[in-house]
């Protein structure tokens, strides 16, 4: 049988509430607990949903729990608080903020700790081993018809093996020169890329290539090798930028302009934004890792 139920209008605040007039809550705070059936309920509006009142008139005392009781009580909150608990940081959450028991923070200091682990392990193996080359390309710019205008390759022990201007087939752009300061005219009486890339492709051959900026910098030699008929060699490359990304822990590449300023990398100055000052960015930025780890 249902009861039909007081609905009280809206008030401001609890003080505005009849004082015969209790929820759950309330009488629990007293001691009490409900004694008889709902006699009114109201409305809340902070998480919308109606309240029961009961009277206190025919609220009763509660009955003290035993130590059992209690013990397990105690049991049972402390379980609940451990599901809420993070396992790395011991900070409380909701549950549903917990992953595997790991708080999104812990997650997130993990998955970077994994990172920088990963980078310091590549950087100690290139300090180890010593047997790579880093190459650097100046281009004509950075769509599907840029090609190399110069090129630069050194050795672990900063032996310049190649470099060379190259005369490309289109005319280096004045915002292409604005950048590494290449001319048309610097570029006039240099060897085109049909002529320097048997020597090149010997000095690269069967050799680790390290590049600050792989994905660009290999596609330029792909790029410019498609455009003189020349088949694509097979190059084994690492990038420089990707690892130092991984080093840092971040999402997004620092340029290598920056790198030479954080870090404060002096062998390339003077000769930065050109293909050798490029490299021997590349090489002190490895070797000073390396040391630091």
């Amino acid at each position: 049988m249902s009861i039909s139920l007081l609905e009280l209008p809206k008030i401001n605040g609890w003080s505005e509430l009849p004082e015969n007039l209790k929820t759950k809550t309330m009488l629990s705070k007293m001691g009490l607990k409900p004694g008889g059936e709902p006699k009114a309920r109201i409305f809340l509006y902070v998480n919308s949903i109606w309240t029961p009142l009961y009277h206190l008139n025919e609220a009763v005392p509660k009955r003290k729990s035993s130590p059992e009781q209690l013990e397990a009580l105690a049991k049972g909150r402390e379980k609940q608080r451990l599901k809420r608990t993070c396992s790395e940081c011991g900070e409380e959450y909701k549950e549903k903020e917990l992953v595997e028991q790991t708080c999104a923070f812990c997650r997130e200091r993990r998955y970077r700790d994994i990172m920088i682990e990963k980078g310091r392990s590549i950087f100690q193996e290139w300090d180890r081993i010593n047997d790579w080359l880093i190459l650097d390309v100046e281009t004509t710019g950075l769509d599907e018809e840029a090609e190399i205008i110069e090129i630069g390759v050194i050795d672990s022990q900063e032996n310049i093996l190649f470099e060379s201007l190259i005369k490309p087939t289109i005319p280096i752009p004045e915002e292409a020169t604005y950048i590494h300061g290449i001319t048309n005219e610097a570029v006039a009486e240099a060897p085109n890329w049909s002529e320097v890339w048997p020597k090149l492709q010997s000095v690269l051959a069967g050799r680790l290539i390290l590049i600050s900026n792989e994905e660009f910098d290999k596609r330029m030699v792909m790029q410019t090798c498609g455009k003189w008929g020349i088949q694509e060699p097979a190059l084994q490359t690492a990038c420089v930028m990707e690892t130092y990304r991984l080093y840092e822990g971040v999402d997004r590449w620092t340029s290598l302009d920056d790198i030479r300023f954080y870090e404060r990398l002096e062998k390339s100055q003077g000769r930065s934004r050109r293909s050798i000052g490029d490299c021997l960015t590349v090489l002190e930025l490895i070797r000073k890792i390396g040391n630091d780890v």
